[in-house]
């Protein structure tokens, strides 16, 4: 849409808000909003988001994953309050080959967010609302400690690599923490968070990486766990490869050192050449797949922190 600029005094120009764009955003004359210049253009945004955000699902037919990904969309989408409707009382999880209540995954699904509860619950709806404030403020701490725990996750499965621990899913407790921190971050950034578009929309495209190479690890886990695979010398140094360029990465998305983004480009390589030389059998090969599937990601998350202009 096109706006008509009017000359207010002698240095002041004005332009009009789209009326549609007001009453939904409830703007009225006197409030602030925050304008934000971008090369050629501005950005005219609200203090916050409205509140009370309300939204009403429906889960019916759906499987537990499916479910676990609905709801989890619609909390890091910034909704107050989530209304979930189903008419079967099970699903099926396929993972598990097995039927599961509809009810008890829900719940499950509730301990991966942060700020929300079940406070309404009947055998075919459930109602999830937020029951504590967003902390915006905290947005940079949190991301810093979610690249942390990350590191953390790689290096307790490294050391039940080489200190042979038979330790069940040591990993799948991390992965717990971590995906409520990158479950809130995304919250965050959906609530207004990071103030740039382009930067929120980079912020959030990183934190759904980090989301997948913690899935890569966990997946890792579980085939180790599940056929009982023995690690040699070998995949174990590749394993160590990768945590080590984690924690390049780590340094290098808050220092933005481009000495460690070359550095990184060569540790990918090299996992590379070493996975494309090993001489292993088919179970092994197939989790060094996962662990050089994670270095790709990292260069796409070289790339969102090269695209971002603030500090983080």
């Amino acid at each position: 849409m096109k706006r008509k600029v009017v000359k207010h005094g002698p240095s002041s120009l004005i332009i009009s808000l789209p009326s549609k764009w007001a009453k939904k955003n409830n703007i009225k004359g006197g409030d602030e909003l925050d304008v934000i210049e971008k090369q050629n253009s501005l950005e005219i945004a609200t203090k916050s988001l409205p509140q009370d955000l309300s939204v009403t699902i429906d889960i019916t037919n759906l499987d537990r994953t499916s479910i676990l990904v609905y709801l989890q969309s619609m909390y890091r989408k910034g909704y107050d309050e989530i209304n979930v409707h189903f008419k079967n009382p099970k699903t099926t999880h396929f993972r598990m080959k097995e039927e599961v209540q509809v009810l008890t995954v829900i719940q499950n699904i509730i301990t991966r967010f942060i700020g929300v509860e079940i406070v309404k619950q009947t055998r075919d709806f459930v109602q999830i609302r937020q029951i504590s404030e967003d902390s915006k403020k905290d947005f940079a701490v949190l991301m810093k400690r979610t690249g942390s725990l990350i590191i953390e996750s790689f290096e307790e499965f490294e050391r039940c690599l080489k200190e042979k621990d038979e330790d069940t899913y040591p990993v799948e407790h991390h992965h717990m923490i971590v995906t409520k921190f990158i479950n809130y971050c995304m919250r965050l950034v959906s609530k207004g968070a990071v103030k740039d578009t382009t930067d929120a929309l980079t912020i959030y495209k990183t934190l759904s990486v980090f989301d997948k190479i913690m899935d890569l690890l966990k997946e890792a886990e579980r085939d180790k766990a599940k056929y009982d695979i023995s690690f040699s010398k070998e995949s174990i140094n590749i394993v160590s490869d990768v945590t080590d360029a984690m924690k390049v990465f780590h340094k290098f998305f808050f220092s933005k050192d481009l000495r460690l983004a070359y550095d990184l480009e060569r540790r990918r390589d090299e996992v590379k050449q070493k996975i494309y030389a090993m001489k292993a059998d088919a179970k092994v090969l197939s989790i060094m797949v996962l662990f050089r599937e994670i270095p790709e990601f990292l260069q796409v998350l070289v790339e969102c922190r090269l695209r971002l202009d603030e500090d983080y």
